[in-house]
C-alpha cells in the first residue's frame, strides 16, 4: 500500500516539474509550429526544416475535374447516354466517382450503368439500387481515359424506359486530370490482359 502511495506521489511530483518547465519555456516567434502530419514531416525533411509543409489537391500535377450533364425530357427508350466530351490532348483523365439520378416510367427489375470511353467496351459498369421508379447512385471507381477518348455514362433500365417531361435525368463524373508531355510523361497502359492475348 505504501509503495502505491509513493508511486502516486512521485508521479504527481513529476507532472508538477514537467508543467513548471513547460510554462517557463519561451518559444521563438519564428520557430515552426510542431505538426505531427506526415505531409508536414515530409516537407520539413525535403526543405531542411526551414518551413511548414502544406498539402493540396493539385500536388503531382492533379487537376480537379467534375462535370454534370442534365437530360430532362431527352432520355427515352431503354438507354440514355450522358456525354461529357473528349479528353484534351496531352492529358489523362482519371474518373474516381460516378453519380446520378434517373426516373423511369415503371419500376425496373435492374438498372445498368456503364462508363464508356468510345472504344465500344465499358471501362467500368455497376448495377445501382432501385426504389420504385427511381435510381440514385454515388459510385466510387477508378477508370482511366487517354487523350482523345470520349467520356460517356450510359444508363440502361430493364425492362422499363425513361420517364419523359421534367423527370430528373442527371449524371456527374468526377476525378482529376494528369498532364502528359515529354517533361512529365504518363506511363502507357498494357493493350491486353496478360492472361488473354
Amino acid at each position: 500500500m505504501k509503495a502505491v502511495r509513493y508511486t502516486l506521489v512521485a508521479g504527481v511530483a513529476l507532472l508538477a516539474l514537467t508543467g513548471t518547465g513547460m510554462s517557463g519555456r519561451r518559444v521563438h516567434p519564428l520557430a515552426p509550429a510542431v505538426n505531427h502530419s506526415p505531409f508536414a514531416a515530409q516537407a520539413q525533411l525535403l526543405g531542411g526544416g526551414l518551413g511548414v509543409g502544406t498539402y493540396n489537391i493539385d500536388e503531382h500535377g492533379r487537376i480537379p475535374f467534375q462535370m454534370t450533364v442534365h437530360k430532362e425530357g431527352l432520355c427515352s427508350n431503354s438507354s440514355c447516354f450522358f456525354s461529357f466530351g473528349f479528353v484534351p490532348t496531352g492529358k489523362r483523365l482519371v474518373i474516381t466517382r460516378v453519380t446520378g439520378v434517373n426516373v423511369f416510367n415503371a419500376a425496373p427489375t435492374q438498372v445498368f450503368v456503364h462508363l464508356n470511353n468510345g472504344t465500344g467496351s465499358s471501362v467500368a459498369s455497376f448495377i445501382p439500387e432501385v426504389a420504385n421508379f427511381t435510381t440514385a447512385y454515388d459510385h466510387k471507381t477508378e477508370a482511366f481515359f487517354e487523350a482523345g477518348q470520349f467520356i460517356e455514362v450510359q444508363v440502361s433500365p430493364f425492362p422499363s424506359t425513361f420517364l419523359g417531361g421534367n423527370a430528373l435525368q442527371v449524371a456527374t463524373v468526377a476525378g482529376y486530370m494528369l498532364t502528359c508531355n515529354l517533361t512529365t510523361p504518363c506511363s502507357a497502359f498494357a493493350a491486353t490482359s496478360p492472361n488473354h492475348p
